[in-house]
């Protein structure tokens, strides 16, 4: 898993890289805010641990800036600090967990993995209620598909057989109720080999009607 540390403190930042690539994590460093809001920004990291008080913008900014752009990459926040208010506002602009310095490394190895293991998981979560939901969603237009399909064959065969009665009862020189076919125009309707009866809207009963 690849982490971004900022860390204006050269000594400490050092310190953290050795330690975490000792811990197998794949480490990048960045000295000032405005430096790692771009690194973060431009990469896909696993994780950050990211100081509050730093050159160029500091680590609430930062913080509130890549929640603000969509980026949730955890983020562990460091401070010298002593005070509810500091890791009230930590949290607030959208940190994951907060730790005081001075910190044990084996502590802090420990909550960045808490927070990578839950990062991983809501992932996995969320790829496969993603995919449950496509899944869904295809059997639905299945569904929607074979429903048309089946009613269209139904009303095809129902006006089929609607032909066929009519055709029959043509054939044997006897004409429907319902329809009245005018000799002094042209054949209101046509029998086709098959049986299959094509109706033109001449006029019947006075007026326009298909069979």
């Amino acid at each position: 898993m690849r982490i971004l540390v900022v860390e204006d403190e050269k000594k400490l930042a050092a310190s953290l890289k050795g330690g975490l690539e000792a811990d197998g994590f794949a480490v990048d460093i960045a000295l000032a805010g405005d430096d790692g809001l771009w690194m973060a920004r431009e990469h896909d990291y696993d994780g950050m641990v990211l100081d509050i008080m730093l050159p160029g913008m500091n680590g609430y900014k930062v913080c509130e800036t890549l929640r603000d752009d969509g980026i949730w990459t955890p983020i562990l926040m460091l401070t010298a600090k002593d005070g509810e208010l500091d890791e009230t506002e930590a949290l607030d602009t959208g940190a994951d967990d907060f730790l005081r310095k001075p910190f044990s490394h084996l502590v802090l190895v420990s909550r960045l993995r808490v927070k990578l293991f839950s990062s991983v998981r809501a992932r996995a979560t969320f790829a496969a209620t993603l995919l449950f939901a496509l899944a869904l969603a295809i059997v639905a237009a299945g569904l929607v598909i074979v429903l048309r399909r089946t009613m269209t064959e139904n009303v095809d065969t129902a006006l089929r057989l609607r032909a066929a009665d009519i055709g029959a009862l043509l054939a044997e020189g006897t004409q429907p109720d319902n329809i009245a076919i005018s000799d002094e125009e042209d054949s209101l309707v046509q029998v086709v080999a098959d049986g299959v009866v094509v109706a033109s809207s001449r006029n019947v009963d006075g007026g326009s009607r298909s069979v």
